[in-house]
């Protein structure tokens, strides 16, 4: 290996695995929970999309436009052969957070457990980015690991932006926060033992 290469995160074994799913195959709860606040034609972007796990059930829920991007290509590759499995349609590109532009406007901004691996500025930026980017009225959906519990071994190497408590909150002051959490969870993954992370969590609106 070489000097100062990182490791492979663990979920890159997982992508590539065609009968693995890397988080679970369900949608984040926190978006389940908030399904019926959507309209049905609003357009949807996952950033840091995974296994696309939330766009495909809200393609199953109804929605026709859905957008994803992640930075590895086996979990592009993995939601693409997963949307057309089950019959969504989805569009998904190869991007980074910390790179991401905005050519098009958004009503759903979902970001879910990816932004604190790219470094706090990128992804404040990106925050901001997705605000303007965001039509008014529309609604983000974010869920950040924090500093408050000590990243455990197999992450720490990829938690370079991890948020300081109410950090997340404090960027939608001009917004309408319809949920703050603010929750340490237990965590496990193979070849791993249980550990902890701390999380925020919000659901916001643009003020028309």
């Amino acid at each position: 290996m070489e000097t100062g290469k990182k490791p492979e995160p663990y979920w890159e074994a997982l992508y590539r695995d065609p009968l693995a799913s890397a988080f679970g195959s369900s949608p984040n709860q926190v978006v389940e929970q908030n399904c019926r606040l959507f309209k049905g034609d609003w357009r949807v972007l996952d950033a840091g999309c995974g296994e696309s796990r939330d766009l495909i059930y809200l393609a199953r829920s109804g929605f026709k436009s859905l957008y994803g991007f992640d930075i590895s290509p086996a979990a592009i590759e993995k939601s693409r052969k997963l949307a057309e499995y089950v019959g969504a349609e989805i569009e998904l590109e190869l991007a980074d957070i910390a790179t991401y532009r905005f050519s098009q406007k958004f009503d759903l901004v979902i970001s879910l457990d990816s932004l604190h691996l790219v470094l706090r500025h990128d992804w404040t930026a990106f925050i901001k980015l997705a605000q303007e980017g965001t039509n008014p009225g529309g609604m983000h959906i974010i869920r950040i690991f924090t500093d408050t519990q000590k990243p455990a071994p197999d992450i720490a190497p990829f938690a370079t932006g991890l948020a300081g408590e109410g950090e997340i909150e404090g960027l939608y002051q001009d917004w309408q926060i319809l949920d703050f959490q603010s929750f340490i969870f237990e965590d496990a993954h193979p070849g791993s033992q249980a550990h902890f992370h701390s999380a925020n969590q919000l659901v916001a609106r643009k003020k028309k």
